[in-house]
């Protein structure tokens, strides 16, 4: 019993080394930390929607790429 116990503890201490808040927070601004390092696209003719990562996917107005930068 006290084998399965010290091994759950290794576990989760292994779990939260691999895993921190300040990783899982990282990663949730993975998005926001490559739009200020990309390109933003902006296109007029473009269908709404559009999230600016290219031309495919431009904003339709220079508002939204603005707000994003």
């Amino acid at each position: 019993m006290r084998e399965k116990y010290i091994a759950k503890v290794q576990w989760i201490l292994m779990f939260h080394f691999l895993i921190t808040g300040y990783q899982v927070q990282a990663r949730s601004n993975e998005a926001d930390l490559l739009a200020m390092i990309s390109p933003i696209y902006v296109d007029s003719s473009a269908a709404m929607g559009g999230n600016g990562v290219s031309w495919a996917t431009a904003f339709k107005h220079l508002q939204d790429a603005l707000t994003l930068a």
